[in-house]
């Protein structure tokens, strides 16, 4: 039996570590044996702090690094920082190679909290911003299939853990210091710094029928934009794909 453990590391090449820090902290996993001699090590990572907080191992025999980044386009990251910080996802062979790494973030700043594997070969990635859960379904090659935004109004919440049942449905388990606004439906214990617990399930049918991206085209004019503006979209329109034309 093998043994893959993985976090992150701000070191170079030196003791167990065979490969130099990119920038700051890194993505680190190494490959063990039966004995628990190494086999291998990796550092992924780009110009920036990247914090990795999960490891899964599909059945295909790869290995799927979740967590946090701060990093550009960089070093082992191929696509660049959409704001703050984003989730990065990267997927390694079995020989620690890499096959492919997404970035999915807004202006804000995504933390991510935890994965779960999908019977499909995908994943669902569970993070928090500021005042919200965001989830995301992945298919097998990272390309994102569908996002749900959790609401708790005003105030912070932060997801910590999500776990699936044998329904196909997954409970998502936080904290949140919001009352009842949006999608939190009992308002707040009283917990103004720590928060209280909030559970929210997400059940086999709505995953089932959860509406897909719709892309939009915009025609926008005066274009560039001279102020900053804002549009209201139907719930389904999670995904906004905008044209500017000159």
């Amino acid at each position: 039996m093998n043994y893959i453990v993985s976090r992150y590391s701000s070191s170079d090449n030196s003791g167990d570590k065979t490969q130099a820090s990119r920038s700051g902290a890194d993505y680190w996993v190494v490959k063990l044996d039966g004995q628990g001699t190494k086999q291998w090590d990796r550092t992924l990572g780009g110009d920036a702090n990247d914090h990795c907080r999960e490891l899964h191992l599909p059945a295909d025999g790869s290995a799927l690094l979740a967590g946090s980044s701060l990093s550009g386009a960089s070093g082992d990251k191929s696509q660049p920082n959409l704001g703050l910080r984003d989730y990065w996802l990267v997927q390694i062979d079995a020989q620690g190679n890499k096959e492919w790494d997404r970035s999915y973030g807004t202006v804000k700043e995504e933390q991510l909290a935890s994965v779960v594997l999908t019977p499909d070969d995908g994943c669902l990635v569970g993070g928090d911003n500021i005042n919200t859960y965001a989830v995301l379904k992945l298919d097998a090659r990272g390309t994102k299939q569908w996002e749900q935004t959790l609401h708790a109004g005003d105030g912070y919440t932060q997801l910590v853990q999500m776990r699936s049942a044998a329904d196909g449905g997954y409970l998502l388990a936080g904290m949140s210091t919001g009352d009842a606004v949006g999608d939190k439906s009992e308002p707040s214990r009283g917990g103004e710094l720590y928060g209280d617990y909030w559970l929210v399930w997400l059940t086999s049918t709505v995953l089932a029928n959860h509406p897909p991206a719709v892309p939009i085209a915009w025609q926008v004019y005066p274009n560039p934009l001279k102020v900053l503006s804002r549009c209201n979209c139907p719930p389904m329109h999670r995904q906004l794909a905008c044209s500017y034309n000159a």
